[in-house]
């Protein structure tokens, strides 16, 4: 009695969409970050930097496949070691680090120096991404279970918010902040996407009391208890 009270309680304050919600914004913030980035790279590689069309499209395509390879190791590490939760917050952070990197590698960085440091902002956010696709979705999907009807209709509701999310996020920055970078700087433009990623890892720390399933542990317990009504 005593364990079936504990798992009421914890649902009440734990996981759904009051801790999904935080999921959310931090896949919003990176998708916000990421094509505000990688949709106007082009022009600052060949406007900034001075590189070729052919040069700057090289840099790119290798970067892209380089972010696309990372969810590899960072799915390994999420399943065999750390977990959901460790390797999102983790990769967080580093994508964080990569955010800040760009406008000091415009500002602070020498001329002669730029380029590499960019393209090294570049790389740590690519790092990041290994750890962040590969788990942030599942992540805000273990905060909701599959114990009845209702709860397998709220999480078929929640996959349809988290695409829309996606939505936003990319097109708010292809139509927002190629505005800024063009027409403002392009100090201004990424200082804007490594402020929206810091306030987006600020709202997930501050959602880690809600969420459940944090660890690998929790995480198998309540796949072995959905799949045994006793334990309800």
């Amino acid at each position: 009695m005593a364990d079936s009270t504990s798992l009421i309680v914890n649902k009440q304050t734990k996981g759904g969409w009051n801790a999904a919600v935080f999921i959310m914004v931090v896949e919003m913030t990176e998708r916000f970050a990421f094509y505000g980035l990688a949709s106007n790279l082009m022009t600052f590689l060949t406007n900034e930097l001075g590189q070729s069309t052919a040069t700057a499209a090289k840099h790119i395509n290798t970067w892209l496949g380089v972010s696309y390879l990372f969810p590899i190791l960072g799915a390994f590490l999420a399943d065999s070691i750390l977990g959901r939760f460790k390797t999102v917050l983790l990769s967080s952070f580093v994508y964080l680090l990569g955010m800040v990197m760009l406008p000091l590698s415009v500002t602070v960085v020498a001329p002669r120096l730029r380029e590499k440091a960019f393209f090294m902002a570049l790389y740590v956010m690519a790092v990041g991404e290994g750890g962040h696709k590969p788990c942030v979705m599942t992540f805000a999907a273990d905060q909701f279970g599959e114990a009845s009807a209702e709860e397998k209709a709220t999480k078929t509701s929640f996959f349809n918010y988290w695409y829309l999310s996606i939505v936003l996020g990319s097109s708010i920055a292809v139509l927002a902040l190629i505005f800024i970078q063009e027409r403002v700087s392009w100090l201004a433009g990424f200082s804007v996407i490594a402020g929206s990623v810091g306030i987006a890892v600020l709202i997930f720390l501050i959602g880690i009391p809600r969420y459940q399933n944090k660890f690998r542990w929790e995480a198998l317990s309540h796949e072995s208890c959905s799949s045994h009504r006793s334990c309800f």
